[in-house]
């Protein structure tokens, strides 16, 4: 991305697009979700960067949609699958995941006060 001393990727004359102003937010918000460009791997920041791109352009192909003009079905479905492999490849961010684990079930000790909870026990039906 970079040789050094200032990235390949050129800016645009002028100022910036809407579309690489959108592409940067959504950059923004996925490194930060992560915690930062120094927390992630090169592999997830490359993932989070193409994550972006096809999600602008999902934006996009969107906006054309609801104006009436022509996309083609493949086209969505292109990007959509696309974006789908980006979004795995980033893989979930750090709090989701932590969210995620399963959390041990406190079970009150006997003669503690508390009830215990109910337990119904699932007997396999032979006749089925």
């Amino acid at each position: 991305m970079t040789n050094g001393k200032r990235p390949f990727l050129r800016r645009i004359a002028g100022g910036a697009t809407e579309a690489s102003r959108r592409y940067a937010d959504i950059l923004a918000a996925l490194f930060v979700e992560r915690g930062g460009v120094e927390a992630m791997t090169v592999a997830v920041q490359e993932a989070c960067r193409s994550y972006c791109g096809l999600a602008v352009r999902m934006e996009e192909l969107h906006a054309d949609l609801v104006a009436g003009k022509p996309v083609a079905n493949s086209t969505l479905c292109r990007v959509s699958n696309s974006l789908t492999r980006a979004r795995c490849a980033m893989g979930e961010p750090p709090t989701k995941r932590a969210a995620a684990k399963p959390q041990a079930l406190a079970v009150p000790a006997p003669g503690s006060g508390t009830p215990a909870p109910l337990v119904h026990r699932i007997e396999r039906n032979a006749s089925l």
